[in-house]
């Protein structure tokens, strides 16, 4: 069971709330990591991009959040907290400043977070992983399909989130098949012992 409690850019730690709550999930994450104050910040009237200043705010932000949960224990299995890290792309909806990305930009969140998401199962979770506990690195992309919100993977009338689109609308989508497609579970994939 998976729960949406991961830190905001203005969140110190977790609240002791939150640690409450965390401990009856199997793991946490955050829908989007878009956060309208911060980015309201970061726009000075324009738009915002998924460049790599801002990438390396959201992972600094997801390694706050592992810091904080890292004492939570689930309450059922006593199984360290899984944090899952969210690359979600862009987002844009009416009224609220942007956040814009290329299929380079994705990509690139992407790696970042796949390189968290393992250094945080080698540090907590090398003993589940390939287990039916946790029989993969899990990745979590939130606004799969978020048309109506100006943003989405599938092609879409309108992805305004979507910059330099190279891809007919796909770009998003060609990120994710080339860093998750099936190369990528292969070389991971266990092998049987003798």
């Amino acid at each position: 069971m998976i729960g949406d409690e991961s830190l905001f850019p203005a969140d110190p730690e977790p609240g002791i709330d939150r640690l409450y709550r965390a401990a009856y999930f199997d793991a946490i994450t955050r829908y989007h990591h878009y956060d309208e104050a911060h980015i309201r910040g970061l726009a000075a009237g324009g738009p915002v991009r998924l460049d790599a200043a801002h990438r390396r705010r959201l992972l600094s932000l997801e390694r706050r959040t592992m810091r904080g949960y890292r004492q939570v224990r689930n309450r059922f299995t006593d199984a360290p907290l899984l944090v899952i890290p969210s690359s979600a792309a862009g987002f844009a909806k009416n009224r609220l400043p942007t956040l814009g990305a290329s299929g380079n930009d994705y990509a690139a969140l992407l790696r970042d977070m796949q390189t968290l998401i393992d250094e945080h199962i080698a540090e907590l979770h090398s003993r589940r992983i390939g287990t039916a506990a946790l029989p993969a690195p899990l990745v979590f992309v939130g606004s799969w399909n978020e048309e109506f919100e100006g943003h989405a993977l599938m092609p879409a009338s309108s992805n305004r989130a979507l910059i330099e689109p190279a891809r007919a609308g796909l770009d998003w989508l060609y990120a994710i098949k080339a860093l998750y497609g099936w190369n990528h579970w292969a070389r991971r994939a266990p092998t049987p012992s003798s």
